[in-house]
Parts: structure tokens; C-alpha cells; sequence
């Protein structure tokens, strides 16, 4: 095939040109929402210029080099192509590199996708290859395979990455699968390319040839959502491990601040009694034991048998009384001896807040453990809610899941159930 007339120069052009069309059609949705850096208009006729070069250079190998390594330029182009459009979107987009690298290779994987359901289209209508459009039939097999493709594209694997959220993507393992899909996808494509223009094998093996292909360019799609989720799931790790840690020290701060308030109310009421036992003539007795029974109020530390629970229902039992609530509470601490006193404090927290907040007038907990099975009950009582109820603080449900538990909101009780939370032994010792 001679490159001297210009129909033959544009078909060689578009060999190159409606692929990388294809690729920014793959790449650029998924990058689209994180905005284009400043300048957008000169970098992209920067990049514009780069696809410029590459085409040429494109051309000017197949004229020199077209009959002995026309599959191996090939190669190498599109690998280039592959890394330059990694390249682009890092310099127009506002993202991170591995962002980039995802994008690049899932836009990748689409275009190569449809290039080999454009080969198998053109051997199913017309027998033998279509090359370029210096054949009638490409332009017809190019749009509808590309509508085929790509719409499912569209609202299958971007609309995923897009909820998912694309700037979590953190996992360098995803130059790998760049790499693999160089290795994988451009270059079995072209092996099925060589097979098919030398004719060195039928219809039906091409057609299992690109069955095989296609299954590799779903597959390389499947890992980059796969890897998406999971650096998603490692951030939101890191976010929980920080919001326990920050728990933690709150739980450690309200302990100590409770035991040195508990320490000098101790002494006050035992100076009151004292007071009162010298009996003092112009001391007011009345008004010395009304203060000594409100220190007493104060002064009780709930004991549950876990440290953090005890914080923090002897922290909210205070707040309870400054709002004019009551707070009776009957709670096993054995049944959550195996979380974290983190943990422990965030979910009562939460709950006692939550009741505080919708109105309540008083609070009942109970927390018991039974068969390893360990059982939080919340009622309130108050003023009805109105049309709207309160939901469940987002906290208490994660926590819930977290120990394969749930957490629900009924006429104004909350039942949070939680697996593997008490330690049978500890339990069993407690309860006789």
C-alpha cells in the first residue's frame, strides 16, 4: 500500500487520529468533573500539536518501514499514544497522576474494545478487513460500532467510577495494569490484525481470536473499577481510623476531666457533712444538706464494668440534668469488653446526643449481652416529634455494620444490635 496519493494519507491519518478521538471520548468523562487547570485553551493546543507529531511520525514510518515492522511501529506508536494520552489529561485536567494513569488506561481499553468489534464487524458484513476510509463501509461500521460500544460505556462504567469517585484513586498497582494492557490488549490486537490480514486463519478462529479480546479489555476494565473501589475503601479506613483516633482522645480527655471534677466534689460534699455534723450556730442546716444532696447527684460515677461506657453515660448524665432530663441506665459492660473504648464512646455518644437533640424528657438505656449477641435498647420519652422523625446518626449505623450488627429508630426507641462484641467469659462471671 502506497502512502503518495492524499486519499492514502488521510486513511493512514485516520488509522492513528480516530483512535485517539475514541480514547478522549473513554478518558475525559471520567476526569470531566474534576475541572481543567488554568490556561485550558493553550494546553490544549499544546496536546493538539503533540497528536500533530505523532501523527506524522506515524506516517513517515509506515512509508519507510511499512513492509518489514509495519505491526511493530504499530506497537510502538500506540503505546506511545497510550502514555501520551496519560500525559494529556495530567496536563489539562486538574488531577492527580494516578488519576491520570486510570483514566488514560480505561480510555485505552474502551478504544481498543471497539477497534476489534470494528475488524469483526467488517469480516461479518463484507468478508475480509476494512482499512480506514479509503473503504465505503468504514465510516458506517465506525459510527455504529462505536455507538454500541460506548453507550453501554457510558452508563455502565462511568456513571460507576463517577459515584464511586474518581480522585480516591491512589493504588500505584494501576501503572501495572497500564503496562499489562500495552502488553495485552494493544499487542494481542495486533497479533489478531497480522492473522487476519495475511489470512492465516478462517472467519471462525478471528471470531474467537476477538471474543478472547474482548473478554481481556472487559477484564482490564473490571481491575480498574476493582482497584478504584478498593482505594476507596482504604481512604475511607484511614478517615474512620482518624475520626477512632480523635474518639479516643476525647474519651481520655472526658475521663480525666470527670475524675478531677469528681475528686474535688468528693471533697466538697465531705466538707458540707462536716459542717453540718459541728452544727455551727447561723449555719442555715436546711440549705447546707440540699446543697450536700445535689454534690451527691453529681459526684456518682456510673459503674458499668467498661471504663469508656462509664465516661461517657456519667459525661452525658450531666448533660442530661443541665437539659432537665433523666437518665437511667442498667448496662453489662462485659457485652462490649471486645470494641475499641473509641468505639465505645462514639456510638453512646451519639446515642445520648441523639436523644438529647430530638426532644427527650428522659432516657432509658439498656445494654445487655446474650449467646454473644450484645443488645443496646434506647427509649425516650418527650414531646412527640411531629410529621418528620430524626435519623440515626450516620456513626451509630457504621459502627453497627462494622460488627455485622444494625441499628433502627421505631417510636422513639433505638435498637443497635451488635455481633462478637462480649467476651463469653467475662460475660458468664458477670451475670452470676
Amino acid at each position: 500500500m502506497g502512502l503518495s496519493t492524499p486519499a492514502a494519507l488521510f486513511s493512514a491519518a485516520s488509522s492513528l487520529l480516530l483512535p485517539a478521538l475514541r480514547i478522549v471520548l473513554g478518558s475525559c468523562p471520567l476526569v470531566a468533573d474534576e475541572g481543567l487547570r488554568d490556561g485550558a485553551v493553550r494546553r490544549s493546543l499544546i496536546v493538539a500539536a503533540g497528536l500533530a507529531v505523532l501523527t506524522l511520525a506515524y506516517i513517515g514510518s509506515l512509508a519507510r518501514w511499512m513492509r518489514d515492522a509495519y505491526y511493530l511501529v504499530l506497537l510502538v506508536l500506540f503505546s506511545v499514544l497510550m502514555i501520551g494520552i496519560v500525559l494529556a489529561l495530567h496536563y489539562l485536567y486538574d488531577v492527580r497522576w494516578m488519576v491520570a494513569v486510570f483514566a488514560g488506561t480505561a480510555g485505552y481499553t474502551v478504544q481498543n474494545l471497539a477497534s476489534g468489534a470494528d475488524e469483526m464487524a467488517s469480516l461479518l458484513v463484507s468478508g475480509h478487513g476494512v482499512s480506514g476510509f479509503g473503504d465505503p463501509l468504514y465510516p458506517v461500521i465506525f459510527l455504529a460500532v462505536t455507538a454500541i460500544v460506548y453507550v453501554p460505556y457510558r452508563l455502565l462504567f462511568v456513571s460507576a467510577v463517577r459515584k464511586a469517585g474518581v480522585r480516591t484513586v491512589r493504588d500505584r498497582s494501576l501503572v501495572l495494569v497500564m503496562f499489562f494492557a500495552m502488553a495485552v490488549v494493544i499487542g494481542f490486537d495486533l497479533i489478531i490484525k497480522n492473522l487476519t490480514d495475511t489470512r492465516a486463519v478462517g472467519i471462525s478462529m478471528v471470531a474467537l481470536l476477538r471474543g478472547v479480546h474482548g473478554l481481556a479489555c472487559v477484564f482490564v476494565l473490571w481491575l480498574l473499577y476493582e482497584l478504584l473501589v478498593r482505594s476507596g475503601l482504604a481512604v475511607d479506613m484511614a478517615v474512620q481510623r482518624r475520626l477512632l483516633k480523635e474518639r479516643d482522645r476525647q474519651f481520655e480527655l472526658s475521663k480525666r476531666s470527670i475524675e478531677v471534677v469528681n475528686a474535688r466534689l468528693h471533697d466538697v460534699r465531705h466538707s458540707v457533712l462536716r459542717l453540718l455534723d459541728e452544727a455551727e450556730p447561723g449555719i442555715d442546716r436546711a440549705t447546707l444538706a440540699e446543697v450536700g444532696r445535689q454534690i451527691s447527684v453529681y459526684d456518682a460515677r456510673v459503674k458499668t464494668g467498661n471504663e469508656a461506657l462509664d465516661t461517657v453515660l456519667t459525661e452525658k448524665r450531666l448533660a442530661c440534668l443541665q437539659a432537665g432530663a433523666t437518665l437511667t441506665c442498667v448496662a453489662d459492660g462485659s457485652a462490649l469488653s471486645r470494641m475499641e473504648p473509641g468505639e465505645v464512646y462514639s456510638l453512646f455518644d451519639d446515642l445520648l446526643t441523639f436523644a438529647l437533640e430530638s426532644g427527650a424528657t428522659s432516657i432509658s438505656l439498656t445494654v445487655r449481652e446474650s449467646r454473644g449477641v450484645t443488645s443496646i435498647h434506647l427509649e425516650k420519652g418527650g414531646a412527640p416529634l411531629g410529621h418528620s422523625s430524626p435519623s440515626l446518626p450516620s456513626e451509630v449505623k457504621r459502627i453497627a455494620a462494622a460488627h455485622d450488627g444494625s441499628a433502627s429508630f421505631t417510636n422513639g426507641c433505638v435498637d443497635v444490635i451488635l455481633m462478637g462484641c462480649a467476651s463469653e467469659q467475662e460475660a458468664r462471671a458477670n451475670r452470676r
